[in-house]
């Protein structure tokens, strides 16, 4: 297995939203479920394909932007001609009673942050990862 590494990152500080003027969270409520995914895109007019996934389960804290991030993935599925992106989305996960629990949607999960423009990850060659970190923009929804 071979890791790609990166960070997710919410608005910028001094953003402002035009609706109601006011400033955007910086943190992820408590009891949520932030899902990375890296996908293979390439083929047009057909779903893309899930190469691999992590989930971070917040807990009773939840968390600040930038969350860092690593995602194992086997480099023999990386193809060298494909296009792969990395996308994230966080559900609430309905607060304390309950909660998230691992590798288990629930269906009173509530989407919160999604990512909504494509972040292309430049795998190499050889299906290495790219050199550094990858970035994920992602926004309140």
């Amino acid at each position: 297995m071979t890791i790609l590494r990166g960070q997710i990152i919410g608005p910028p500080a001094d953003s402002v939203r035009p609706e109601n003027h006011a400033r955007p969270t910086k943190e992820i409520e408590p009891y949520s479920r932030i899902r990375i995914t890296v996908q293979d895109v390439s083929l047009m007019d057909a779903p893309s394909v899930q190469i691999a996934c992590q989930e971070i389960l917040t807990g009773p804290s939840g968390l600040s932007f930038p969350i860092a991030f690593e995602i194992p993935y086997d480099p023999l599925q990386i193809q060298g001609r494909h296009t792969y992106s990395v996308s994230a989305r966080v559900t609430a996960c309905g607060g304390a009673i309950g909660g998230c629990h691992a590798n288990q949607e629930g269906e009173d999960e509530v989407l919160t942050w999604i990512t909504m423009t494509r972040h292309t990850a430049a795998f190499q060659p050889s299906g290495m990862a790219p050199e550094g970190p990858v970035t994920i923009d992602v926004e309140r929804v």
